[in-house]
C-alpha cells in the first residue's frame, strides 16, 4: 500500500471513526510506505511495529502464506508432471492459476490459522485504552 492511499484511508476512516464517536488503536507495520505525512486523526492513535516483529504477531506472516503456498505448489506440480506425461507444454492459463489459488486457500484449514494465531498469542489478547 502506498502511503498515498494509506493517507486516504485513514482520513476516511478517521471520518467513520469520529461520526460513530468511537476511539481506536490502529497497529502498522514500519514499511516506508506506511508514512502518514500530514494526516492527524482526531479519532485514530497510530503505533508502528518495532522493526522485524510482524512475523512474531501477524499470523499471516508466521506461517498461513507458507500453508497457502504448499498447497498452491502441489497442484502445480501435480499439473506440471501431468503435461510432462502427456508430452504438453508446462504452462498454465489464467483460469487454471486461479483455479489452484482457490484450491489452496480452501486446503488451508481451521486448525492451521488457529494453530498460528494461538502461536503469535492473537487470541486472548486484550488492550486497555484510557
Amino acid at each position: 500500500m502506498s502511503s498515498v492511499i494509506l493517507q486516504y484511508w485513514l482520513n476516511d476512516f478517521n471520518r467513520q471513526m469520529k461520526r460513530a464517536n468511537r476511539k481506536v488503536i490502529l497497529l502498522v507495520d514500519n514499511a516506508a510506505s506506511r508514512s502518514v505525512g500530514e494526516v492527524q486523526p482526531t479519532n485514530e492513535t497510530l503505533y508502528y511495529l518495532p522493526p522485524k516483529s510482524t512475523s512474531n504477531i501477524q499470523p499471516i506472516d508466521a506461517g498461513i502464506i507458507q500453508a497457502f503456498n504448499v498447497q498452491y505448489m502441489k497442484q502445480l506440480i501435480r499439473k506440471f508432471i501431468s503435461c510432462a506425461e502427456d508430452d504438453q507444454p508446462q504452462t498454465i492459463n489464467l483460469r487454471e492459476a486461479l483455479y489452484m489459488v482457490k484450491t489452496a486457500w480452501a486446503s488451508v484449514t481451521g486448525t492451521t490459522i488457529t494453530n498460528y494465531t494461538t502461536i503469535t498469542c492473537i487470541t486472548n489478547y486484550t488492550v486497555s485504552v484510557s
